[in-house]
């Protein structure tokens, strides 16, 4: 009996690990996360709030995928009919910047911080405290290792200034609790979220970036499924299924992992372009695919990649083959300041968006799943202020290729306040901050259309109304003649030609 128990025992050892070394990574459908909330502007604050939805999502929109559209993109009453959301499924919170996201990230009790500048952490104890009022449970947030100790001493203090009182007041300790959990290139992470998932496991791997010396990661969010009963032993009965496991016959799939979504973080083109997993210290293997559009190498940074390990290396490659990738933009103007300002402070240059993307074969995907491909969505976030929405958006819109307009998003609501009221192309912007390229380029050629046809009739109409005499003289020239002689100056305008 024992023998043949430990016979079994092996049999099912086996059978496991055969199924784990089987895993597959699926990235050939939408996200499951939509994204709830978008506002991030440089220096000021970021956040992103995203929800887990029953179904895949598409865009950043998050509409379902098996859904007609919204007929106007500001119904938003009917846009959140369709989400198919319960409010017991995940949300999950990159970066806790002081942005107008705060409401819908309180309900949120996992939190991933890509670094610790304040315009994405400052609103941390304000979250933990708010969360407390709402949950017996402590949030957790994700920070980069080296920041850990910092920010525990920073939670002492708030903690401390909570819980002042003076004696006279009842609550005498503070409502900040919080779990604040170390990560590193190359982690991974399982979520600490396993209700009302059915069975799902949400995962968290970590890539390193490079932001000027500032310790920081990027994040991906993965969704792992349980194996199933193959299909065709799904009507055997319990006896027959305990005899093929004796007998060494795998009667389950293989265990799948979807990657959902990915953020950067704040990064420079150096910290996220596709690089040679042979070797650490090696450059692309294509070298030509990590040039700017005018033929200049981006920046490289060898010792930020000698101090990465394959295994967080890999996790950079996986992350431009999530379907919704937050990726960061901060400089524009295509200029030698703009373009060394953006490697100094270690940021995204707009020319180094394709060279990035081209590096991890965006333009091969195009044409079936993984990287770049058909429902891969592309959101630009962390744009500077010194910039207004329309003029970002113009330069965005004439960079981005006609072929990846539909499936790129600008995280545009932090930069729009002052022209809300004045442009119509603002009523495209999603309830959650963010504008498509394609429905912003498709906007502004309606508008030049319309604006053309009117200065034409506006000429025409000029025309038409012209009297049949012109007079090259000055203004006034025309004044003193006007005054000389008073039967020339004209005090009603003339007849319409018919």
């Amino acid at each position: 009996m024992l023998v043949a128990f430990s016979n079994l025992a092996l049999v099912i050892i086996l059978a496991v690990s055969e199924k784990t070394s089987r895993l597959t990574m699926s990235s050939s459908s939408p996200s499951r996360f939509k994204i709830v909330s978008c506002w991030s502007k440089a220096g000021v604050g970021t956040s992103i709030v995203l929800d887990y939805c029953n179904s895949p999502t598409a865009g950043a929109d998050g509409k379902q995928v098996n859904q007609k559209k919204v007929s106007h993109p500001k119904d938003k009453d009917k846009e959140k009919t369709k989400l198919n959301r319960s409010p017991r499924l995940p949300r999950i919170v990159f970066d806790l910047g002081a942005t107008p996201c705060f409401d819908d990230a309180i309900s949120s009790g996992v939190v991933l911080i890509s670094h610790g500048h304040m315009d994405h952490i400052g609103a941390i104890f304000s979250h933990a405290r708010a969360y407390s009022l709402s949950s017996q449970n402590k949030p957790t947030y994700y920070v980069p290792t080296q920041l850990v100790e910092h920010l525990e001493q920073a939670r002492r203090a708030m903690t401390a200034l909570d819980a002042a009182n003076d004696g006279s007041g009842s609550r005498k300790s503070s409502l900040i609790e919080m779990n604040i959990v170390g990560v590193q290139p190359g982690d991974e992470i399982v979520l600490p979220i396993k209700k009302h998932l059915n069975g799902v496991q949400l995962f968290v791997r970590v890539f390193g970036v490079s932001h000027a010396g500032c310790p920081a990661v990027g994040y991906i969010i993965g969704s792992r499924f349980a194996p199933k009963l193959k299909d065709k032993y799904r009507n055997l009965s319990g006896k027959e299924i305990r005899e093929l496991v004796t007998s060494g016959v795998s009667i389950k799939s293989d265990p799948v992992e979807v990657l959902e979504v990915a953020y950067t973080g704040d990064t420079c083109a150096s910290g996220i372009v596709r690089e040679n997993l042979l070797s650490p210290t090696t450059f692309l293997p294509n070298e030509e695919l990590a040039k700017n559009d005018d033929d200049r190498p981006i920046a490289s940074n060898r010792s930020f990649r000698e101090q990465q390990p394959l295994t967080a290396q890999s996790y950079k490659q996986q992350a431009f083959q999530c379907p919704l990738i937050l990726c960061e933009l901060t400089f524009l103007e295509d200029t030698e300041k703009m373009r060394q300002l953006s490697l100094e402070r270690g940021h995204m240059h707009l020319y180094d968006v394709m060279p990035v993307l081209k590096s991890h074969k965006w333009e091969e995907g195009s044409k079936g799943g993984g990287a770049g491909s058909a429902l891969s969505h592309l959101v630009l976030l962390h744009l500077s202020g010194r910039y207004g929405a329309k003029q970002a958006l113009d330069q965005i819109s004439l960079v981005v290729p006609i072929q990846l307009a539909h499936r790129c998003s600008v995280a545009i609501s932090a930069l729009i306040e002052k022209e809300r009221t004045q442009d119509t192309w603002t009523n495209l912007v999603h309830s959650n901050g963010c504008i498509s390229v394609s429905d912003y380029t498709a906007s502004k050629e309606i508008n030049n259309s319309n604006n053309n046809n009117n200065s034409n009739e506006r000429v025409t109409s000029t025309i038409l109304r012209t009297p049949p005499t012109y007079s090259c003289k000055s203004s006034t020239t025309a004044k003193n003649d006007e005054n000389h002689n008073p039967q020339t100056k004209m005090t009603t305008p003339p007849p319409t030609p018919k």
